[in-house]
């Protein structure tokens, strides 16, 4: 299972640097005789890594090139901040929730297992905003196929009636090919108050978030 999941949307050249660290940190484990918990052998993993990137490591001889692997500290982009997030998705682990799609870092990813029908992922920001334009695209630079198959983008907009303003859903995109790219005429429509993706049908492979930009 592990192996398919390193290697389904990987080409042959790139599998063993996907595959390395983990294999040694693995032996490392294995070499202290320890059973540990799942943030143990990710520590180790890293661990594994960072060591053998060092100048004369054994990843150059590999034909291997280093990333980094701390994540960004900065927090979100101003235009989330203040913002709630939910979402009924089940990220892979905290360092994949819906948070890093949030952040500007395309090294950052969403990564969310399976989802089922009618999960939804929401954003609700503090206060609204005017939205000339924004987009959702799913499927990463290591993972392009983690994408939705059949997911809507939502608006939850204000919009002028003939006394006030009232609240209301609106569909602005519907995915294809992975993005989803809001309707510029629907959102000039009235400012917005959180955005939401709609998973529309059930799928089994996972779905990765770079950015909501």
């Amino acid at each position: 299972g592990c192996a398919n999941m390193w290697t389904e949307d990987s080409t042959e050249d790139d599998v063993g640097a996907k595959v390395y660290p983990r294999f040694l940190a693995l032996i490392q484990q294995l070499w202290h005789g320890r059973r540990e918990s799942a943030s143990y052998v990710d520590k180790l993993t890293t661990e594994a890594a960072q060591r053998h990137c060092l100048k004369g490591g054994p990843l150059s001889d590999f034909g291997f090139t280093c990333g980094r692997f701390e994540l960004r500290s900065a927090g979100r982009l101003p235009v989330w901040l203040g913002a709630t997030v939910q979402s009924s998705l089940r990220p892979f682990g905290d360092k994949f929730s819906l948070e890093m799609a949030l952040d500007g870092d395309a090294e950052t990813t969403s990564w969310f297992v399976s989802p089922a029908a009618e999960s939804i992922l929401e954003v609700t920001f503090q206060g609204t905003k005017w939205l000339t334009e924004f987009a959702v695209v799913t499927g990463s630079q290591d993972r392009p196929g983690d994408q939705f198959d059949s997911a809507e983008l939502w608006v939850n907009q204000w919009h002028p009636n003939a006394t006030s303003w009232k609240r209301k859903w609106t569909r602005v995109a519907t995915f294809a090919d992975g993005t989803a790219k809001a309707d510029v005429e629907k959102l000039k429509q009235g400012p917005v108050a959180a955005i939401a993706v709609l998973v529309k049908e059930k799928q089994t492979k996972w779905v990765a978030i770079p950015e909501i930009l």
